[in-house]
């Protein structure tokens, strides 16, 4: 399955889409000790290799492994491959896991407490360069987050401007199963209040 945390990043490298895709567990969230993680982070490019010597990488993805760890701290280069048409190229990211959502240890963090079961939260001075690159460049990007989130035991929560599975909510109440896979996407005005606020709630307790 494919993990993605999909973040609105004013990113970088003329790329259109900017996904972000992570895996974690409820046991993982309420863990006591704090907890590093590794998302995925796919940029996508116009294609991997030189268009006149396919034996060399594209400018674009030359680009990309460059700027990238600069804007992400601690992102390293994995691959670069074409799916279904797209070109992505793929990093792996480090993301914590904290109980305040005021002291940010990564650039990404996932939030979770007494209160919180999850929410996301983002150091000012990641946002800052993700401003300061997007008041550079001239291209629009389209922004993606995506958890996928394994629950442990059952779990009755409220569900905060996200979709899960798909279906989206502005404000909605229910019950994760245990032993469940739950696909949860930031929607856009969440993805927002991130960037602007620096941290946002998806996830509540019941």
């Amino acid at each position: 399955m494919k993990k993605t945390i999909l973040l609105p990043i004013f990113l970088i490298l003329s790329a259109c889409k900017v996904d972000t895709v992570i895996d974690v567990s409820t046991d993982q969230l309420r863990n006591e000790t704090p907890e590093n993680l590794t998302a995925s982070l796919y940029l996508e490019i116009p294609s991997c290799n030189d268009y006149e010597d396919s034996r060399r990488e594209s400018d674009s993805l030359v680009n990309a492994k460059a700027k990238t760890p600069q804007l992400f701290k601690g992102a390293e280069y994995v691959e670069c491959f074409t799916q279904k048409m797209d070109t992505w190229a793929h990093f792996k990211i480090p993301v914590a896991i904290i109980k305040d959502s005021r002291s940010p240890v990564t650039d990404l963090n996932l939030v979770s407490n007494e209160f919180t079961l999850m929410g996301m939260a983002a150091k000012e001075d990641f946002v800052k360069r993700l401003e300061d690159e997007n008041s550079r460049s001239y291209v629009s990007n389209d922004y993606y987050i995506e958890i996928n989130l394994k629950t442990n035991e059952e779990f009755d929560i409220k569900v905060i401007s996200a979709y899960l599975q798909d279906h989206p909510y502005t404000i909605g109440t229910g019950t994760f199963k245990k032993d469940a896979t739950i696909k949860i996407s930031l929607s856009d005005v969440s993805i927002d209040q991130l960037l602007t606020d620096h941290q946002v709630v998806i996830l509540e307790y019941q």
